[in-house]
This record gives C-alpha cells, sequence and structure tokens, in this order.
C-alpha cells in the first residue's frame, strides 16, 4: 500500500490534512481520513481503518516525512512501529524523489477535482463525508487512465489474491 497526505482548505480558512491510502497494484483507495494535521496518531487511524475493512499488506510505502516513516533520520516513528508490530514492512521513497509516491501524488490532484465540484466543507466531518463518496466514485465506477483496459480499480482489487497476513510477532 501507499499512504500519503494532502493538505486541503475548509470554509473559513481552517487547514485540514487528508490522508490517502491506495493498493500499489490496483490503484484501490484502501482508506481515507481526514485530520487537523498531518500526525502519527491520524496515519495509524487510516491504516488500522484499511486493515480492519481489507486485511493487512506486506508493505506500506510513504514519504519520510516525521508523522510516516523518519527512519532515515535514524527514528522510528510511531507509524513505523504500529506496522511492524503486525508484520508490515514500512518503506520509504528517497529523499526529494517525490516519483516514488508519484501514483498517490495523481490520486491527491483526482481528488481535488472531485472537490472542487463539492460545496466547501465546514467541519472534518462533511469533509470525510466527500472523501468517502470520492473513494467509492473511483473503486467502483471511474475508469482509471493508468489501469490496463481503462477498468475501475476495484476490477484488479478483485481479481488479485489477498495474502494473509503473517502471525504477529510473539510478546
Amino acid at each position: 500500500w501507499q499512504l500519503d497526505a494532502t493538505e486541503y482548505v475548509l470554509t473559513g480558512g481552517r487547514t485540514c490534512v487528508i490522508f490517502q491510502l491506495i493498493d500499489d497494484h490496483s490503484r484501490y483507495a484502501v482508506g481515507s481520513h481526514v485530520a487537523w494535521g498531518e500526525t502519527a496518531e491520524a496515519a495509524i487511524t487510516v491504516f488500522d481503518k484499511a486493515v480492519a475493512a481489507h486485511g493487512v499488506p506486506q508493505k506500506l510505502l510513504s514519504d519520510n516525512g516525521s508523522a510516516l516513516n523518519p527512519s532515515r533520520r535514524g527514528v522510528v516513528g510511531q507509524l513505523v512501529a504500529h506496522v511492524g508490530r503486525l508484520g508490515v514492512e514500512a518503506i520509504t521513497g528517497k529523499p526529494y524523489k517525490p516519483t516514488t509516491q508519484g501514483k498517490n501524488e495523481r490520486f491527491h490532484q483526482t481528488l481535488f477535482r472531485y472537490l472542487d465540484k463539492q460545496p466547501l466543507a465546514e467541519t472534518l466531518d462533511e469533509l470525510q463525508t466527500q472523501v468517502d463518496e470520492f473513494d467509492h466514485i473511483y473503486n467502483t465506477e471511474r475508469p482509471h487512465q493508468g489501469l490496463p483496459g481503462r477498468v475501475t480499480p476495484q476490477t484488479p482489487w478483485e481479481a488479485t489474491p489477498q495474502a494473509e497476513a503473517p502471525p504477529p510477532p510473539p510478546d
């Protein structure tokens, strides 16, 4: 899976963050979460939401931000420790190489185009509802130009056997 966050502005100019988690292979949106800031707690929330709905992935790719994966700075972040306890390998792209997370960056652009056509949200809950609606449309209705045959992300997601999670490490 790929995890990234992007800023968004609510009514009154209040800034918030939208976390988006996608499956690298199928581009399926496995989870999104709206929060006031880019924190490890919010990143863990979106990851746990996706795991509850779809199971545990093998790897989690993110940037090297302090809320996501600061391991390149010699720090084991909260998210990295959290996913590690589930047997998930946390990996990052190379610093200053945003193309590594290009699929997620492109996903943000598609989300923003959708949100630009919606009424500007006043609250995090309103924005979360809009993002959840977008995820559903993106996964099930919108043909994806990056997928063979321009199918929706749901098609390759459902066609790919989901790996069973390894057992948790002993305490």
